[in-house]
């Protein structure tokens, strides 16, 4: 936006993530935080320093569910949380990726799908929607891909063994 102050005219920007695309995605491996920048037509100062953003890793750890069961986990995800956490390891925007979440949000995972812990932070509880079990499913789901991921697994060879999965977890439902 340009505005004009006492006479001199200036321009204001906002940058870096923001948007409907910036609350769900990243494309980069670092997400820095929003800033507006504002220049004086004619000015002659520079642009302050900016620290560099932490990185999250991937979570660490792994499961031994069966394949059913993170093939059950995945569509738990895919009907519940894909919306607005989008593709699990995608890195996030202002809503967390949550293969990049911190060890005590698993920890916590029942209390906050199924609990509502974190409503105040704009996640609702799923109580009505899903059960334990499937908020058990979702975290082996999750500890499945980030530990596939950290392996170097190819994207696709990654949803051709979660497809097989998904397969086997539809396969019992009948």
């Amino acid at each position: 936006m340009t505005y004009l102050v006492d006479g001199e005219q200036y321009i204001s920007l906002l940058v870096e993530w923001g948007g409907g695309q910036g609350q769900y995605h990243k494309k980069v491996d670092q997400l820095y935080p929003g800033t507006v920048y504002t220049f004086k037509l004619g000015g002659t100062a520079t642009l302050p320093s900016r620290e560099a953003a932490p990185q999250r890793s991937l979570i660490t750890g792994s499961t031994t569910a069966a394949p059913e069961d993170i093939g059950r986990g995945m569509n738990v995800y895919l009907r519940n949380c894909v919306t607005c956490h989008g593709e699990p390891g995608s890195g996030g925007g202002v809503i967390p990726d949550l293969l990049r979440s911190a060890p005590e949000v698993y920890e916590a995972l029942d209390f906050i799908v199924l609990g509502g812990a974190l409503a105040g932070l704009g996640m609702p509880g799923h109580s009505r929607q899903l059960s334990s079990s499937d908020v058990a499913d979702l975290r082996d789901y999750l500890l499945f891909v980030a530990a596939s991921l950290r392996s170097g697994i190819t994207p696709q060879r990654l949803n051709q063994d979660l497809g097989a999965m998904q397969r086997q977890a539809l396969d019992r439902q009948k």
